[in-house]
């Protein structure tokens, strides 16, 4: 499988470079439910499904832009990407966007991930293979898994949780960068960042970040307590979750569940 995932890398790398250098010319529109989609969304999307069918031609496959085939329940993977998670900042010129690709196992459990980052310089790629306890960053080992201070002095925040939960209850300072799977990774990237909060969206805007932050010592939990799974209505129905969800420790988790309740 390293091989198959390494040239899955490549075209990943590939894609997320041509999109930074296509960033400043690249056209958009407004899709039916009033988001944006870019040129490169689709472009990424017909590449990246290609190569995961080749590749991987038994798998499942999730993607944000179109139905790629149908959903086989007995499928020892499911491929979950977002060909650009932030396209609204991306089509803005801002560099608060990436590429990811998740992998699910038959039981639906987060085991790998692939996602580009634009930043620094030419862009780098996290990844995470299934079967592998550590997480690498542009071929680096990450020092894992971070100790949290246990204190609420930073947290990630997609904008429009802001609007759904009682935030005035705390004290500390909300980051908000426009895509979901960055509010994922900041907590493993930065000691700083205690945690993060997603609204509801969807699966590809979650699951590709999702095996780095459970080998980080994190993980995803809705904001009532309940636990976050990869059910039909996420995968097969294409629908939005309906709760915000919780990045973090299990400290973190249950200090905001208590705040929140």
């Amino acid at each position: 499988m390293k091989k198959r995932l390494d040239e899955l890398e490549t075209v990943v790398l590939g894609c997320g470079r041509d999109a930074s250098r296509r960033q400043k010319i690249v056209s958009h529109h407004l899709k039916a439910d009033g988001t944006v989609v870019t040129d490169e969304d689709l472009s990424i999307t017909e590449t990246l499904s290609s190569c995961i069918g080749r590749l991987f031609p038994d798998a499942n496959i999730v993607s944000e832009e179109k139905v790629i085939k149908p959903f086989d329940r007995n499928a020892e993977l499911t491929f979950v990407f977002d060909p650009i998670d932030g396209t609204d900042s991306y089509s803005q010129g801002m560099m608060l966007w990436c590429i990811g690709v998740g992998i699910l196992d038959r039981e639906r459990r987060p085991v790998g991930s692939l996602i580009y980052l634009p930043f620094p310089s030419d862009g780098v790629i996290i990844r995470t293979d299934p079967g592998d306890d550590d997480v690498y960053m542009a071929g680096e080992r990450l020092q894992l898994p971070l100790e949290k201070s246990g204190s609420l002095n930073e947290i990630a925040i997609g904008s429009s949780a802001i609007r759904l939960l009682p935030l005035s209850r705390l004290s500390c300072k909300f980051r908000a960068y426009g895509s979901a799977l960055l509010h994922s990774l900041m907590p493993v990237l930065y000691h700083g960042v205690d945690g993060g909060i997603t609204p509801p969206c969807y699966v590809w805007d979650i699951a590709p970040a999702h095996a780095i932050v459970i080998k980080a010592g994190l993980d995803y939990q809705y904001v009532d307590g309940e636990a976050f799974v990869y059910d039909d209505d996420l995968l097969i129905r294409r629908s939005k979750f309906l709760k915000p969800i919780l990045i973090g420790d299990e400290r973190f988790r249950n200090s905001m569940i208590d705040v929140f309740s």
